[in-house]
């Protein structure tokens, strides 16, 4: 009995960023050009890597993706006659055909990380998206709903959202509750004085962080509502500055003063660092499952502030210490909890972040989610 984990993303944004931590996902390119694949075009090279990594997958002689993470789960308990199980982290429409989806469905366990499972190809539904209420259900959405979903052993998603998204849409499918794991480097003590003298901040700055890693344009991740949030907020506080993690064009920022544009960062080190700066970072989500960029913030001791949309809200550890969950649209108070962190006397900032972050490695650590897990695939796959 063995566990296949297939995780791939072409994305570099939240949860794909995280899931890249604890996975080792398929490089196209190297076997591209190992195949000499080059001379074809993009959709024939797609399925032929397709069609290679499966009859790998299926010959045993080829692993693409493993996870230490779950290594030493305890697999020798589990029927030995039952087939190889897939764990699908991270699925969305360019990681693999329908069919095979369908394919490997009554063996599959799904990791949602949002309502892709349910559309037809976006992320999320559009009534959640742009607010409206339903949209017909296309030929694709009902392939999904009745083919793969209704047929795959369970799903894993990190919200209650998304779970009750999933059993209102399938009733009888069987849905659990995990949160993603949080990688040890962010949950370490942090040394909050060194890192601002390192960077050249003042002890006593007041800092606000926005991370963007995915299109700084994309009306999901409300980046320019953040922006006229913190605008807002610095008519109230002119001493606030805005540290920027992420891509952003050269004009974004125009009529922003006291701004640190530090682009996108890819050494998990500097990432947690930024995060140590701030006072507090601004999620200006209009929709999310489980955003990752919350549970970062809160895992090195800075509170949150997001809009309660999706799943948002669910990541809040304290919401009297570790953020607040604004209701979605009102930025009046969004701006007001916004200027209440920011003066919240530094030395009871320090005494905060050591709590937020003891709550952090309680409910996200490696090893309590390791467990989780480990429940979950006994129980679904051990009848």
């Amino acid at each position: 009995m063995k566990i296949t984990l297939l995780a791939r993303s072409l994305s570099e944004g939240g949860a794909a960023r995280a899931a890249s931590r604890w996975t080792k996902t398929i490089n196209c390119e190297q076997i591209i050009e190992e195949q000499g694949l080059y001379k074809y075009r993009i959709g024939q090279v797609l399925k032929k890597i397709e069609n290679l990594v499966f009859r790998k997958w299926d010959s045993g002689t080829y692993g693409p993706t493993s996870i230490s993470f779950y290594s030493s789960i305890n697999l020798r308990k589990l029927k030995s006659h039952f087939p190889t199980t897939y764990f699908v982290h991270w699925v969305q429409s360019n990681f693999l055909s329908l069919y095979r989806l369908y394919r490997i469905s009554p063996h599959t366990i799904f990791y949602a990380h949002d309502e892709w499972l349910l559309t037809n190809l976006g992320h999320y539904l559009p009534a959640d998206e742009s607010f409206q209420e339903t949209l017909p259900r296309g030929l694709i959405q009902k392939f999904k709903r009745n083919y793969i979903l209704k047929r795959c052993i369970c799903v894993v998603t990190p919200s209650n959202w998304l779970k009750d998204k999933f059993l209102k849409n399938s009733p009888n499918l069987r849905v659990h509750v995990i949160p993603n794991p949080m990688q040890k480097l962010f949950l370490e003590p942090v040394e909050f004085r060194k890192t601002r003298e390192k960077y050249g901040f003042e002890f006593n700055a007041k800092i606000v962080l926005m991370i963007s890693d995915a299109n700084f344009y994309d009306p999901r991740k409300g980046m320019h509502i953040g922006l006229e949030i913190f605008s807002a907020a610095q008519k109230i506080v002119p001493e606030l500055q805005l540290l920027f993690v992420g891509r952003a064009p050269e004009n974004a920022f125009a009529n922003i003063s006291n701004i640190h544009n530090w682009g996108f960062v890819k050494d998990d080190s500097i990432l947690r660092e930024a995060y140590v700066l701030a006072n507090c970072t601004l999620v200006p989500s209009i929709i999310d499952n489980f955003p990752q960029t919350s549970t970062e913030s809160q895992s090195t001791g800075t509170p949150v502030i997001l809009f309660n949309t999706g799943g948002c809200a669910e990541t809040i550890l304290d919401p009297n210490l570790s953020g607040h969950a604004i209701p979605l649209g009102n930025m009046n108070k969004f701006v007001e909890s916004l200027v209440y962190f920011s003066k919240i006397d530094l030395a009871q900032h320090l005494i905060n972040r050591k709590f937020i972050q003891s709550l952090a490695r309680l409910k996200w650590s490696p090893e309590e989610i390791k467990k989780q897990f480990q429940e979950v695939f006994q129980k679904m796959i051990y009848k």
